[in-house]
């Protein structure tokens, strides 16, 4: 966007021509420097606002990211709350804490791996999930 100097100038120079000759310049040089001044601002605005797009789209991934491991661990703990947490008496029920123990490890990888790819580990939030059976 350009500064309408025109009518500005047009201002100035009618009504200080006669007593001081060099307002023209001045004056010119004064609009330039304002055109760059609105420019550079301009220009800073611009990329505050793709800054603040990018900043957006991290934040939705990482609410998306934390959804999703919120929504795993709400199953997880149903499982958890499903089972008994005795020692196993029987062969069936020492498989079902197994299971139960290997969904618990590829739980926290999941977890671990969705935290790192949103980079929550970088500007706190999640850090770690530990999750007992």
């Amino acid at each position: 966007m350009q500064i309408d100097t025109g009518v500005l100038m047009a201002r100035y120079f009618a009504r200080y021509k006669d007593s001081t000759p060099s307002v023209r310049t001045m004056v010119e040089r004064q609009l330039h420097n304002m055109q760059e001044s609105y420019d550079s601002l301009l220009q800073t605005a611009l990329q505050i606002e793709a800054r603040l797009a990018d900043s957006l789209v991290k934040f939705q991934q990482y609410e998306d990211t934390l959804e999703s491991i919120w929504n795993g661990l709400d199953t997880f703990e149903q499982a958890l709350l499903n089972t008994e947490t005795d020692a196993p008496t029987n062969l069936q029920q020492a498989q079902q804490q197994l299971e139960i123990a290997r969904v618990t490890i590829s739980v926290n990888s999941v977890i671990g791996l969705s935290v790192s790819s949103c980079g929550c580990n970088e500007g706190g939030g999640v850090q770690k999930v530990v999750a007992y059976p």
